[in-house]
């Protein structure tokens, strides 16, 4: 590993004044877009990337400030002049104190050919890089970390070798960034894909990826324990075979988890966001799966807010027809502890023509209203890749400094009823605000053992023949219930 001159520019000059709350960024002649969101006090910091429209076009590592408003207060961008780029991976960012530990792949142009990590002072600018020499026919990256109390830290990165062998590997650095050790899994014709790794106390961290045979005919998503110096404790592996890594996991204060990742629908075709809950001994007690079979949901983050529930963000692909063009939405969903969503939304950009509209992070402010970042653009050659700045209220709903920015009410308030809970011969089911299509019965393990079509909004099922134990209920492939059968 290579230690790496800094050069940092200043461009507040070249932002355009005036901008707000849910407009879109842009610097002159430069795309953009935000990967990761942090709240310090009443300013709003995101970590993404410029890259230039000219040859070669590198990505480069950019840290913005904005006002509680929107209003930008500065940009720093890493290493302006080179022609080398890095690029930081959507939410793999993190913070302690007043300092951000930011990663991804760097390389010609946006390749990530070799996977890069540094911190960043709020108050001082960047204190160091280290990236990790370029191996030929290698593409490398840093997907996640976490930092001990001691401020060293613990990263996961991800390689992809010239045979298209993928190796994930996890190892600690000091607060210098040297390295301390590191571990590696992946081999035997199973190729293992990063995704997220937490802490859950500490010594212990769970380390969140995918595995696929070199084949490609399955992926599911793999759960690693283990211990301060990289020994693993335990696995855990989906038993469904079309599930991808998780792109946030949150520990559970039952010792359990929550975590988002994607779940493949139709190969090449359609993909939903995949939501699990297990409980201490990761069994599965639910599972709510987002947005239409038929569309691609992706989920990027998963928070908690301060009134115990949780929202997911992302985007849905070829939901939305404008101008008779496709196009693509952010994403949200808020749903309590028992899977139960509460609303869902859909935002995109109000300009004509097919284009592209993600959200990547979320934050809850102290007055409960949310604030996302992301991209928003037209694809055409005159309108390039824009950063993205959405403020919202509690409920997911655009706040009165709405620029250009369009909401989708995906539904009302949908609520799912089951009862008698516990049930021993028939369990019906009550559905507000959407009628009944499907309901599946899975249990702990995550093994289906029983599906119905049916229709409206109440329906009754029977449970007689099933053995004693608890059940997941999920009906229209997204609203779930955990039911006891005696």
């Amino acid at each position: 590993m290579k230690n790496i001159l800094i050069i940092m520019f200043f461009l507040q000059p070249l932002i355009l004044p005036g901008q707000i709350f849910n407009n879109r960024y842009i610097l002159d002649q430069t795309s953009m877009a935000f990967h990761d969101l942090f709240v310090f006090d009443d300013t709003l910091v995101t970590i993404g990337f410029g890259s230039t429209f000219y040859q070669p076009f590198p990505a480069k590592l950019m840290i913005t400030r904005f006002d509680r408003m929107g209003g930008i207060l500065g940009h720093d961008i890493i290493f302006a002049d080179s022609i080398t780029g890095y690029f930081p991976i959507v939410n793999t960012a993190n913070r302690f104190g007043r300092k951000i530990l930011a990663s991804g792949g760097g390389g010609g142009g946006l390749h990530n050919r070799f996977g890069f990590y540094a911190l960043y002072d709020l108050d001082t600018g960047l204190e160091w890089l280290r990236q990790f020499e370029h191996i030929e026919n290698n593409q490398q990256a840093i997907f996640s970390n976490v930092v001990l109390p001691n401020n060293h830290f613990i990263l996961l990165r991800g390689d992809i070798l010239g045979n298209g062998v993928a190796i994930t590997t996890v190892w600690e650095v000091d607060a210098q960034g040297e390295t301390l050790w590191e571990s590696s899994f992946g081999s035997g014709g199973v190729n293992h894909r990063p995704g997220r790794i937490v802490a859950l106390s500490d010594s212990t961290y769970l380390i969140g990826l995918e595995k696929y045979s070199s084949s490609g005919t399955s992926i599911q998503t793999l759960l690693i324990e283990i211990d301060q110096v990289g020994n693993v404790l335990s696995t855990w592996e989906d038993p469904n075979p079309r599930t991808y890594a998780p792109r946030q996991m949150i520990p559970m204060e039952d010792g359990g988890l929550i975590y988002a990742s994607r779940f493949l629908v139709e190969l090449g075709v359609s993909a939903q966001g995949y939501i699990v809950r297990q409980d201490a001994d990761q069994n599965i007690l639910w599972t709510l799966k987002t947005g239409s079979p038929n569309l691609n949901t992706d989920l990027n983050n998963l928070i908690k807010t301060a009134d115990g529930n949780y929202i997911a963000v992302g985007s849905n692909y070829d939901s939305i027809a404008v101008e008779d063009a496709w196009i693509q939405t952010g994403y949200l969903i808020k749903f309590d502890e028992e899977g139960t969503i509460l609303w869902e939304k859909q935002y995109y950009g109000a300009f004509g023509g097919q284009h592209k509209n993600e959200f990547y992070d979320i934050v809850e402010m102290s007055d409960s209203s949310l604030v996302l970042c992301g991209e928003s653009t037209k694809f055409s050659e005159d309108f390039p890749q824009r950063g993205w700045l959405v403020g919202l209220d509690k409920n997911g709903n655009l706040d009165s400094m709405t620029v250009d920015v369009r909401m989708v009410e995906t539904r009302s308030e949908v609520s799912l009823t089951a009862y008698p809970n516990p049930a021993d011969d028939f369990l019906t089911l009550e559905l507000t605000n959407e009628n009944m299509e499907r309901v599946e019965l899975y249990s702990l393990t995550g093994q289906l053992v029983r599906s119905e079509e049916v229709s409206g909004t109440r329906t009754e099922i029977s449970v007689e023949d099933l053995p004693a134990g608890v059940y997941s209920v999920l009906v229209n492939g997204r609203y779930g219930k955990r039911v006891v059968v005696y």
